[in-house]
């Protein structure tokens, strides 16, 4: 995937990526891959709704990959038109984690 990647086809990273998550479902670090994929591929709607559900699917994510979904997942909001939502979602990640100095200042760019 890495090398799909490296050499900028998004796309078949996507569909490796796609597979593999149907045969394992709850891998948090494939589905931050597949995101950043979509990323890269300029789908930042799939992007978003594969972020939202790795949310769902991983409440228990620690500090650093909660903070890495959140900034992924705000960042695809942005790209994708609608500020208000990314706005939202820094503050709700902001009531959680308040210390999250990177998401005041991200918040404050956009």
């Amino acid at each position: 995937t890495h090398t799909l990647l490296a050499d900028r086809n998004p796309d078949a990273a996507i569909v490796l990526l796609r597979h593999t998550i149907n045969q394992i479902p709850l891998n948090r670090p494939l589905r931050v891959q597949l995101a950043k994929s979509y990323i890269g591929a300029g789908r930042n709607g799939d992007a978003v709704s594969e972020l939202r559900r790795a949310l769902s699917l991983f409440p228990d994510a620690n500090s650093a990959e909660r903070s890495e979904i959140t900034a992924l997942l705000t960042m695809a909001l942005n790209q994708n038109g609608d500020p208000n939502a990314a706005r939202s979602i820094y503050a709700s990640f902001l009531r959680d984690d308040p210390q999250a100095h990177w998401a005041r200042i991200a918040l404050a760019e956009i």
